[in-house]
């Protein structure tokens, strides 16, 4: 049996980011050899193997509150495509009771795709009572209704610890499927003009480090005074404009050139036309501790070396994956990284064969064979 697969995707393309490339990429390559609907709120003029339903999932702020109204109506139309599985992937929490609710009424197995915890609010302290209050209920919901689905699955060994622990209730099993990238656009015969000399590529959420980031690069420019930096992202956010805002305080704008993200078929040749990605993570965000930053593995694809800038010893995974396969240097402190990066920007033999090494590495977790993995491993046991 090849089952009908009906995902549902709040964030999906044409949105930018993480957890819109890792679901496009399973759905496409899955349509491949079985039958998959995308039920999501954003339309797209061309989809590659899979259907798409356009419904107004529940994203953020209070559209938790429309369930009630759009959960009948969305049944009704998926119930005439005769689904065998639902799968939902977290964060945003409400994704899951959507799809648990329709994987219950149509009795058919829900999987649960687990990309942070559903704790990982860093900024909680700030909220007012009420905005507590709601975080409350969400992890509450949340921590009730993984236990219901039939699969369960996550990006890094220490996110499954940490689901572990936080359902209090290791009753079941969960399995691990990494990010990656989709090294098939990422041809070794691809030739760019090395432009830049760091890259950061990638939407600023608040668990980037801007402050120490900036230090970094003012730290760097002064060792290294022709520096170049692209900046592939959009700065059209609070977040974004305060980085803006920090960047003409350190007097940095010069050395920056500031691109809006692309498409994934054109990310290769914007990462190829730098030497380094950097990937920085502030310190001290328990619920993060696990992660593994999916510009990473982007960056590794690419064959650039990474410049971790955060504390090895806390992002464990990503510092395991850096420092274990020589594949980029990490150093919590911007002006100890700063000095590591200018000596690796004045070794060409050195960077020469970091970039191989990070090449090899990035094979290995290639979108392709990740999403065929997850189909034998988790979904098709399920009809078995």
């Amino acid at each position: 049996m090849t089952p009908h697969i009906l995902m549902i995707a709040p964030l999906f393309p044409p949105f930018r980011g993480a957890v819109s490339s890792r679901l496009s990429s399973f759905a496409r390559h899955w349509s491949k050899f079985t039958k998959v609907t995308v039920v999501t709120p954003y339309a797209e003029d061309e989809t590659v193997g899979y259907n798409r339903i356009i419904f107004p999932l529940t994203r953020w702020r209070l559209e938790p509150l429309r369930i009630p109204y759009t959960i009948p109506k969305l049944l009704r139309i998926v119930h005439r495509l005769k689904p065998d599985i639902v799968l939902s992937s977290i964060p945003p929490v409400w994704s899951l009771l959507e799809g648990y609710l329709l994987a219950k009424r149509l009795q058919i197995p829900l999987v649960l795709d687990v990309r942070d915890l559903p704790t990982s609010d860093v900024r909680h302290s700030r909220m007012s009572i009420w905005r507590k209050i709601f975080r409350f209920f969400s992890i509450s919901t949340a921590k009730y209704l993984i236990q219901k689905a039939s699969q369960i699955v996550t990006v890094t060994e220490y996110f499954k610890k940490d689901l572990y622990d936080f359902l209090k209730l290791p009753s079941k099993d969960i399995s691990i499927i990494h990010n990656g990238a989709e090294i098939r656009h990422f041809k070794d015969k691809l030739q760019v003009e090395k432009k830049f000399d760091i890259i950061y590529s990638g939407s600023f959420p608040f668990i980037r480090d801007q402050e120490a980031l900036l230090k970094f690069f003012s730290i760097l420019i002064q060792l290294y005074p022709r520096l170049k930096v692209c900046f592939s992202s959009n700065l059209n956010t609070p977040l974004g404009r305060h980085f803006l805002t920090l960047a003409d305080k350190y007097n940095l704008r010069n050395h920056f050139e500031l691109i809006d993200m692309c498409d994934p078929e054109f990310l290769p040749y914007r990462l190829k036309s730098a030497k380094l990605g950097i990937s920085p993570l502030r310190y001290g965000f328990d619920p993060y501790r696990g992660v593994i930053s999916a510009k990473v593995f982007e960056y590794l694809a690419a064959g650039l070396p990474v410049l971790g800038l955060s504390d090895p010893e806390y992002y464990v995974e990503e510092g395991k994956l850096i420092f274990d396969n020589d594949a980029g240097i990490v150093d919590p402190d911007p002006k100890e990284l700063a000095k590591k990066t200018v000596i690796l920007l004045n070794n060409p033999f050195r960077m020469k064969e970091m970039s191989k090494c990070a090449k090899k590495v990035g094979e290995m977790f290639d979108r392709g064979r990740l999403a065929s993995e997850y189909y034998e491993k988790v979904i098709r046991p399920l009809f078995k």
